[in-house]
């Protein structure tokens, strides 16, 4: 597996400015798997991120063909999708967080209840990973790219003039659409619109990293979890040296006072318990992660991106049962 820490940067930062922009504007951590139950249960807002992120998927592989080639999970036996799925769904309900709101939100903030989650269920996938051989079973996936000769790993060097181009186009319409929220009536429907559409900037921004860095693809993720040396790519540590110096630029002004622009106070977690649930749902969310490569955020832009495939319809389904099943038992603690 090619290492490219020249995307992976590039798309850590994308996801970076994502969050600085959301905790800038609304004082709120960028966790997907939260965005994606706050959604189940009718949020307009987190419905609009979700959707935005839908929609890198479906502009993106327009865009970008050649990153997304093949459909890497039709490959994947379905059973071994159902049940990484519902793990992952169950583990991030459960432990509150997955990659994207322990991992880079809560990092960033310095949360030590967030370190100890991230370094579980980045040891939980390593161990799951490994032990299955996970690489393994997108060996021919990897052949196929290997003998056609496509690059969809890297955007570079044919795509790197565009890819700036939208970088910057998109990491600027967070704050035009906050300024003009900002001057909006206070209640106004037009304000209210303002609000979802900064959403689906964000969902579409952080869409973008993640098919920028490669972790949109489950075989790059697992690449880097599955620790056979000679297959090993390290690429993923990148995304998270992009994303978090501009993720903590954005946290910390708030955690010590800053007021977000779109709201008198910030919604930031407060929690610094380390128990039984957050270990146990890392656990969990770290075997599915582990299993397959593919956690909420990138399932949802290749949603987008191969919205006709069974086995990403069946992921999504059972991680929605996972994220259910996981507030029943959260219900009945």
């Amino acid at each position: 597996m090619p290492f490219t820490p020249v995307e992976a940067v590039l798309g850590g930062v994308a996801i970076g400015l994502t969050v600085f922009w959301n905790a800038r504007l609304n004082g709120s951590v960028t966790g997907i798997s939260g965005e994606l139950g706050r959604a189940l249960r009718g949020s307009a807002s987190s419905t609009a991120f979700i959707t935005g992120l839908i929609s890198s998927g479906i502009i993106l592989k327009r865009v970008f063909p050649s990153l997304f080639a093949l459909d890497a999970l039709s490959v994947i036996h379905t059973p071994s999708i159902i049940v990484a799925a519902f793990l992952v769904g169950f583990g991030t309900k459960l432990g509150n967080g997955c990659t994207s709101g322990h991992g880079v939100c809560g990092l960033s903030r310095f949360s030590f209840r967030s370190l100890v989650s991230t370094l579980t269920f980045m040891g939980t996938g390593m161990i799951t990973a490994t032990c299955m051989s996970s690489l393994s079973q997108y060996q021919n996936t990897l052949d196929l790219l290997k003998s056609s000769g496509d690059r969809t790993e890297s955007l570079l060097p044919k795509d790197f003039s565009w890819m700036l181009s939208i970088a910057a186009v998109a990491s600027s319409l967070p704050f035009i659409l906050g300024l003009l929220c900002q001057h909006a009536r206070k209640d106004s429907d037009h304000k209210m619109i303002l609000r979802q559409s900064i959403q689906y900037v964000l969902g579409l921004c952080f869409g973008g990293g993640l098919v920028v860095s490669g972790m949109v693809m489950p075989y790059k993720t697992v690449a880097f979890l599955d620790l056979h040396f000679d297959s090993w790519d390290p690429s993923l540590v990148f995304v998270f040296v992009g994303a978090l110096p501009v993720a903590v630029a954005g946290f910390q002004p708030i955690i010590h006072g800053t007021k977000p622009v779109l709201t008198n106070a910030h919604s930031l977690p407060k929690s610094t318990r380390v128990d039984r649930r957050l270990v146990v749902g890392a656990v969990l969310f770290g075997m599915g992660w582990g299993l397959l490569g593919l956690c909420p955020g990138p399932a949802m832009v290749y949603l987008g991106a191969f919205p006709r495939t069974l086995n990403i319809l069946v992921f999504c389904g059972s991680l929605v049962v996972g994220n259910v099943a996981g507030q029943l038992v959260i219900d009945a603690l």
